[in-house]
């Protein structure tokens, strides 16, 4: 039973600041804030590095939801628009250059079928196109370096995400919810203490005792209340996502003419270029059984012709899992203390927010009951899952044979029965739709975005196996798309960020 204090208010403690806390306070504040008094204990002693971070457009719905328009917050957080993530060198040995993973548009919808009709057919072995960048929006905007903000006579919206300094987003964040009305203490918490009813009562500091009547973990991978004061059970990822390491480092080269995020295969991992408004930051995410911190960093320094620069490079040790509750008794754990799944498709920020957007619902309902918490903690469990689903897929899809690492990647064992039966199904030549419901894997990925992965890939049959279309296939007019993408193209600026939320006529 949550309590009442002295100003009338339920006291809600957030335990670590950073992308995660900031981000939990601000979005508290703004749906819980007139009854609840929101509160973020911060460690003085806890260095900020400003990675170059990319999001999905849950980023996007948040800001919206807290009041905050683009020209307050891009500039400050050096933030450029993401309007996908290009994959390169993936699936070499199928001849496949690349492929876009884009996000939506309102026009994407005359031409949605088109796109899953033509795979189809080339699943069964006809010949048409197939290959996903030629069939949705912002993958002509990315090719003309255009951003998702149209003028205002043309009456479509499109969603995307952004590329930001992460450091400078949770300063920019801190600064909006103190304005806002959140506390925050400066402390290093010591200890723990719970009540007879094994609910968190307060936190232990070297300057304060911090009680409050509900509490959310953000104390990233120490994970001070799920892990240590619960001792929550943890499944590893390990078995299935082999990447445990990063090196990263940043530039003064801007890529004005880049607004999506590239993945970039190399000889033992990926590689990330995030364009900022003033800079570009990179990250070699690799394997430490195929090569070590050493290796991976002369690779990405030659690659980029840093070799005798003086750039720093930071590493970073990766251990993906998840925790198997997320909400228990008082306590809420959100960002890397409830788990960490590779940033291959930037979904970091989105289950935050997704964490965070279904909890306040439920919370709001005064749905705190076992039953419900159990809902709760499967529900997010699927999505952890489904997401480390979609992400092992692109490993065993790939196509590329130059070193161990990727041979191992792609032929590993699929343990997962959902991203088992998705791979059947496309193998078949079926529609993904059914097998999709019935493994609840829409509440990450949609039908387009699991099509857009597997064409982009080339996991078709080999040109000599096609065949000419017949008229049953009814293949649609490429050309006349091609056109109608290009002719929305022009509605949209190349601008990079953001001055204004809506062009001109």
């Amino acid at each position: 039973m949550l309590s009442k204090h002295s100003n009338g208010k339920t006291k809600i403690v957030i335990l670590g600041g950073g992308t995660a806390g900031w981000l939990t306070a601000n979005l508290l504040n703004s749906h819980l804030g007139n009854t609840h008094e929101i509160c973020l204990v911060e460690s003085p002693n806890i260095p900020t590095i400003g990675v170059g971070e990319g999001s999905t457009p849950q980023l996007k719905h948040f800001f919206d939801a807290i009041g905050v328009d683009e020209h307050q917050w891009m500039h400050k957080c050096d933030a450029t628009y993401k309007l996908g993530i290009k994959f390169t060198g993936w699936s070499e040995d199928r001849n496949v250059e690349s492929y876009f993973h884009p996000f939506s548009a309102q026009v994407d919808m005359q031409w949605k079928q088109a796109f899953l009709d033509h795979v189809q057919w080339r699943r069964q072995g006809v010949d048409v196109h197939a290959h996903p960048d030629d069939f949705f929006l912002n993958s002509e905007l990315g090719k003309t370096a255009r951003s998702p903000i149209a003028k205002a006579s043309f009456p479509f919206n499109t969603t995307y995400g952004y590329h930001f300094d992460s450091a400078k987003l949770a300063i920019f964040l801190s600064e909006h919810a103190l304005h806002q009305g959140v506390n925050v203490l400066f402390d290093e918490i010591v200890d723990v203490k719970k009540d007879s009813n094994n609910n968190v009562s307060s936190l232990l500091g070297k300057k304060y005792k911090i009680e409050g009547d509900f509490f959310i973990d953000c104390s990233g991978f120490k994970s001070i209340l799920n892990s240590q004061v619960f001792e929550t059970s943890y499944r590893s990822y390990n078995g299935c996502l082999q990447n445990n390491a990063a090196v990263t480092l940043r530039s003064d080269h801007i890529h004005s003419d880049i607004m999506y995020t590239e993945s970039i295969a190399m000889k033992h991992g990926w590689m990330w270029i995030i364009p900022l408004e003033n800079r570009t930051g990179y990250g070699y995410v690799f394997d430490t059984t195929h090569c070590n911190y050493k290796q991976a960093e002369d690779e990405i320094r030659e690659r980029l012709g840093l070799v005798d620069s003086e750039v720093t490079v930071n590493q970073i040790h990766m251990n993906t899992g998840r925790y198997d509750k997320h909400w228990q008794q008082n306590c809420l754990s959100v960002g890397l203390s409830q788990g960490f799944i590779e940033p291959l498709e930037a979904t970091g920020i989105h289950l935050i927010l997704s964490t965070l957007e279904c909890f306040i619902k439920q919370y709001k309902q005064s749905n705190h009951d076992d039953a419900s918490v159990d809902s709760f903690n499967l529900r997010i469990n699927n999505q952890f899952d489904n997401i480390k689903d979609y992400i092992v897929a692109h490993y065993v899809t790939s196509a590329k044979s130059a070193t161990a690492y990727w041979q191992q990647a792609s032929q590993q064992a699929v343990q997962s029965e959902p991203l088992h039966a998705v791979l059947s199904a496309w193998m078949s030549g079926k529609s993904l739709l059914p097998t999709l419901q019935k493994y609840d894997l829409l509440n990450a990925y949609n039908e387009t975005s699991w099509n857009c992965l597997l064409a982009g890939n080339g996991v078709f049959p080999t040109q000599e196996q096609l065949k000419m279309p017949i008229d049953t296939d009814s293949p649609y007019d490429i050309l006349e798309m091609k056109s109608f993408f290009m002719q929305c193209a022009k509605n949209y600026t190349q601008q990079a960020f953001s001055l204004t939320k809506k062009l001109p006529l």
